[in-house]
């Protein structure tokens, strides 16, 4: 868990970067250093950043936007991202937001060895939702809902090859020495990792969801407000990597498996 806590709308994010890969319709973030656990609870001994996004708006509003970039490695890898919203008034009591943002990357990593596939790219998506009702005069409701994912990524290829010299940069050396040989195990040809190549059979797969729901009640005592805030939270991450050591042979399977969810008041 993070020492810096990261707050959506002053919702907990358990696993942050399962939610914030790409956000919209943002309104202001809000950066508090230091010690926050008066208000903010536990995890946020070394600060808190808090997003808050755009009500849904009392006016029919839209927006999209688009771009095309070039990631720049031994691959160069397209960039595709689009992102939008569409927001205004149901009737007079009444209003949503929808918003959606994709972002799709290419391979960036060549991987040297033959017919295994390249590596190191993302596709990633993230989609909003939110009800805001008056409930009378001086108290508002505000109900969201955030779905996040990361699918069909090679993304997490370690720097760890059988080095066929030196490494460069500090980079893992591995040296099976005559047993290479034997059990036919051949160093990788680029034993530079700034050359961003990978020598794997298998490159790393990740898998990504998470989901947020919250409802958000504001009402006016007096010179004061009331806010409740409740929400709900679930997340699960899948990594699969066959060739771990990168050594051409499924020598160590590994797969990491992570599952949770949170609820808070």
């Amino acid at each position: 868990e993070p020492d810096v806590a990261l707050f959506i709308d002053g919702v907990y994010l358990p696993r942050s970067g399962m939610s914030v890969d790409d956000l919209t319709d943002i309104a202001r973030v809000e950066v508090l250093e230091g010690p926050q656990s008066t208000l903010y609870g536990k995890n946020a001994t070394g600060g808190v950043i808090n997003f808050v996004t755009k009500a849904p708006a009392h006016k029919f509003e839209a927006q999209i936007e688009g771009s095309y970039s070039m990631l720049q490695s031994s691959l160069n890898a397209p960039v595709e991202r689009v992102s939008g919203s569409l927001s205004g008034p149901i009737n007079d009591h009444l209003r949503a937001r929808v918003s959606f943002v994709t972002y799709n990357q290419a391979d960036s990593y060549k991987n040297l060895e033959p017919g295994a596939g390249n590596a190191n790219n993302m596709n990633r998506y993230a989609l909003r939702g939110e009800i805001e009702a008056d409930l009378g005069p001086s108290t508002t409701l505000r109900i969201a809902a955030m779905r996040s994912e990361v699918h069909h990524t090679r993304s997490t290829d370690p720097d760890v090859m059988y080095y066929s010299s030196a490494p460069a940069n500090n980079a893992y050396k591995l040296d099976f020495g005559p047993l290479g040989s034997l059990f036919h195990i051949t160093p990788c040809p680029d034993n530079n990792p700034s050359d961003r190549v990978t020598c794997t059979t298998s490159p790393s797969t990740l898998n990504t969801f998470s989901n947020v729901l919250s409802a958000t009640l504001n009402s006016k005592i007096g010179r004061n407000t009331l806010t409740s805030i409740t929400a709900l939270s679930d997340y699960g991450s899948k990594l699969t990597n066959n060739d771990v050591a990168q050594v051409l042979l499924p020598v160590v399977n590994y797969t990491d498996v992570q599952k949770g969810g949170t609820f808070s008041e």
